[in-house]
């Protein structure tokens, strides 16, 4: 079959290489000069940055693509682990430096500010049962319709969606799991980071906490 994959992103591309991998003709087809999509270069004066996504948070998914079209991801990529994954700076003239080991992040928290961990490790727990409420349509087919058995055996039950808080925004669930204000804004940059307003985005975006403890934060060497 001849296919056209509109979009040369990482999610065409992974598109066009597990189509290719299965016999078919494919063609990519990008407007603008370079494939990647948000992941941009930009470079100068010999040095380079990356212009959109700065971190790796599902290295395994990128593992199963590879796998799954014939070359282990070792291969072609280098990660890196990134440790911190981020150091955040206020206005009060304090710092914190998150890790994606709990337990680490767990005690920075609390020299930080004292109940910090304890109100981290809330919201985390709200986050995990996020993420295991969406993670079957974030990597694989969609569990639907409902009569559809599971991996478990059991029909999916379209009652685990309200797990997400569809009627919740970031910052309301921040408000009402954390105490420190500046805790709160960091759990809001999962909005700004993706360029949405904390006061309109879907609380779903909390996940991004989880995954980051969860599978860490990785870089591939050279750049997204």
């Amino acid at each position: 079959m001849e296919i056209a994959v509109i979009g040369a992103g990482i999610g065409g591309l992974a598109a066009g290489v597990r189509l290719a991998h299965a016999g078919h003709s494919v063609v990519v087809f990008e407007a603008a000069d370079a494939p990647g999509g948000k992941c941009g270069r930009v470079e100068r004066d010999g040095f380079a940055w990356d212009s959109g996504p700065s971190l790796l948070t599902m290295p395994w998914v990128l593992r199963d693509l590879f796998e799954q079209t014939g070359a282990p991801l070792e291969d072609e990529l280098e990660l890196l682990r990134v440790e911190p994954v981020t150091r955040y700076h206020f206005a009060d003239g304090s710092r914190l430096d998150l890790s994606a080991d709990l337990p680490q992040a767990m005690e920075a928290l609390e020299a930080w500010s004292p109940g910090a961990g304890a109100d981290w490790i809330r919201f985390l727990g709200i986050c995990g049962q996020m993420w295991r409420a969406s993670v079957p349509f974030l990597t694989g087919p969609p569990p639907w319709p409902p009569r559809r058995p599971s991996p478990s055996g059991a029909p999916p039950d379209p009652r685990d969606l309200l797990r997400v808080r569809p009627w919740w925004t970031l910052r309301g669930l921040a408000a009402a799991t954390v105490r420190d204000p500046r805790l709160r804004m960091i759990i809001e940059r999962f909005a700004t980071y993706a360029g949405a307003d904390p006061r309109r985005a879907p609380a779903a975006l909390a996940v991004a906490g989880y995954v980051e403890h969860a599978f860490g934060a990785w870089h591939p060497r050279g750049g997204l």
